[in-house]
C-alpha cells in the first residue's frame, strides 16, 4: 500500500476541507429543495471522506496504532501523537465526517418540527459559544 508523503497529506487535507463544502451549502442554504434531501439521504457525502478515512488508517505506522490502544495512555502521549501529519489528517478527517453528519441531523430535525433550518442552525451556533 502506498504511504502518503506531507505532500499527500497536505491534498488530502484541503480536498477533504472543500469537499464538504457543497454539501453544507446545500443543507443552509437549500435545505428543503429535492436534490439535497436526495443527496444528503445517500451515501454520497460520507463515502468519498470514507474512503480518505479509511486509507489513512490502513497506511498508519504500527508504532502509532499500539500506541492508541496503550490502557496506560496519557493526554501528553495522545497530544504527542497527533503531531504527527497524518495523524492529525486522519483526525480532521474523522471530525469532517461526524461534523457534516450532525448538521445533516440539524436539518432532518428541523424539517421534522416544521421549523426554519436557518433558526436552528442559529441556535445550535449560539450554543457553541456558550460552551453547551
Amino acid at each position: 500500500m502506498l504511504i502518503p508523503t506531507l505532500t499527500d497529506l497536505e491534498n488530502i487535507f484541503q480536498v477533504a476541507n472543500l469537499s464538504v463544502l457543497p454539501f453544507w451549502a446545500l443543507m443552509v442554504l437549500l435545505p428543503n429543495w429535492s436534490v439535497t434531501q436526495r443527496v444528503m439521504q445517500s451515501y454520497i457525502p460520507f463515502a468519498a471522506l470514507a474512503s480518505l478515512y479509511v486509507y489513512l488508517f490502513v497506511t498508519l505506522d504500527g508504532g502509532i496504532l499500539e500506541a492508541f490502544s496503550d490502557p496506560q495512555l496519557k493526554l501528553t502521549g495522545l497530544a504527542g501523537m497527533f503531531a504527527n501529519a497524518q495523524v492529525m489528517a486522519l483526525g480532521w478527517v474523522h471530525f469532517l465526517v461526524m461534523d457534516l453528519f450532525v448538521g445533516d441531523g440539524f436539518t432532518c430535525k428541523a424539517k421534522k418540527r416544521a421549523s426554519s433550518p436557518g433558526i436552528l442552525w442559529l441556535c445550535a451556533y449560539l450554543r457553541g459559544l456558550w460552551g453547551y
